[in-house]
């Protein structure tokens, strides 16, 4: 276990991996996170599209995209409890895939 927990810290950094006495905790932002990135990368994305900002918009979904690498929670498709945010992330990439300017 220890040997996996320090390949754990050599992959995520030191700090992502915290030790107390109940054992150990992921320690770790949203902003580390790919699903949490694209969605906020979306949201950004239709706003500026909304405030008419659309070379700015299709640039920030063109990122949020780019991010999307598969299927999403794809090591939990036999799991009924990840259902729901693999839809969310899908419904959030058409959306993001049809806002974005073909050109771009």
């Amino acid at each position: 276990m220890q040997a996996q927990i320090g390949q754990l810290r050599r992959t995520l950094g030191a700090t992502a991996i915290v030790t107390s006495e109940a054992g150990y905790a992921l320690d770790i932002g949203p902003d580390d996170l790919d699903a949490a990135r694209f969605e906020q990368l979306v949201a950004k994305g239709r706003r500026l599209l909304e405030e008419r900002e659309t070379a700015l918009a299709s640039s920030t979904l063109r990122q949020a995209l780019q991010l999307r690498r598969g299927e999403p929670l794809s090591e939990f498709a036999y799991a009924g409890f990840a259902d729901a945010e693999r839809a969310h992330l899908d419904d959030l990439t058409l959306v993001a895939t049809e806002a974005r300017r073909p050109n771009e």
